[in-house]
């Protein structure tokens, strides 16, 4: 069935739901909503990561008659969002916090405190550069000799 549906790259540039770019899954070219198999399959997720997404309550799904999750486009963007977040470093706390701040005061906004979390994140991480090189260059300087007492 799959193969029937066309299949087109999500811009995450362009959204509706307030979510700042970051990265692409494709989508169904109809506006229909997918099971969650087929959701992770999409995003490059795992079925039990959307679910605990879900859990966490950074995603809203519908539900079919017989239980199953469904997921409409935006929540598709969503998970991408996540994804994109998660693959840059950023926690599932901050992640939920920016999210809330997009569903609360839209898109301008989600994307400043985006930028803002990234560029905390890389100081973070050049601090921590800094600390390992200077720890990695003291375990590659050769010891001292010991002074021999007589």
């Amino acid at each position: 069935m799959q193969s029937q549906i066309e299949r087109q790259p999500i811009s995450l540039t362009k959204r509706r739901s307030g979510i700042p770019s970051g990265g692409s899954v494709e989508r169904p070219g109809l506006a229909v909503k997918i099971p969650v198999g087929q959701a992770a399959i999409m995003c490059g997720l795992t079925a039990r990561a959307i679910r605990f997404y879900e859990e966490r309550g950074l995603l809203r799904s519908e539900r079919h008659p017989r239980g199953i999750r469904l997921y409409d486009d935006a929540a598709l963007e969503r998970l991408a969002f996540i994804s994109s977040c998660r693959a840059s470093g950023l926690g599932l706390g901050e992640i939920a916090g920016l999210l809330a701040a997009g569903d609360d005061f839209g898109e301008a906004e989600l994307r400043r405190l985006t930028v803002e979390a990234l560029r905390k994140r890389l100081e973070r991480l050049d601090d921590e550069r800094f600390r390992t090189e200077t720890v990695l260059a003291a375990l590659q300087t050769p010891p001292r000799p010991r002074a021999v007492s007589a």
